[in-house]
């Protein structure tokens, strides 16, 4: 078992990780038992993105989307500096890290949510 505060896994890589908070489906579940098999997606931090604004760094052009100003409704693809673009595992809002865990599926937490991890061990294919 691995404490965050003694490092990470390796971006995208699939571990076992325990989750800090109540699991919110089932309220009985006793404290501590709450693991998740997720990956560590990386974003940037808040220094980052005000030393890219600030030209100290490289602030390097991204997709992005947006929607039309007419009121359409219309989705529209823009390229904007990276500095002006919130993605998945920026540091801001209620994340406190500069990555967060991605889950199976549409789930996630915040950086700040998980505490310790684990290696998954893999299964061999039997022939």
């Amino acid at each position: 078992m691995n404490d965050v505060r003694d490092g990470l896994p390796e971006e995208g890589k699939y571990v076992l990780a325990h989750v800090v908070r109540d699991n919110c489906i089932d309220s009985g579940d006793p404290v501590g038992v709450y693991w998740v098999v997720m990956k560590r997606v990386c974003g940037i931090s808040m220094a980052k993105r005000e030393k890219m604004r600030c030209g100290e760094l490289p602030d390097p052009m991204v997709k992005s989307f947006g929607y039309k100003p007419n009121g359409s409704g219309e989705r529209v693809t823009l390229s904007d500096p990276r500095s002006k673009c919130h993605q998945g595992g920026d540091e801001g809002g209620n994340n406190k890290r500069a990555y967060r865990w991605e889950s199976f599926g549409p789930g996630g937490e915040n950086g700040q949510d998980v505490d310790y991890w684990c290696e998954i061990p893999l299964i061999e294919e039997s022939k």
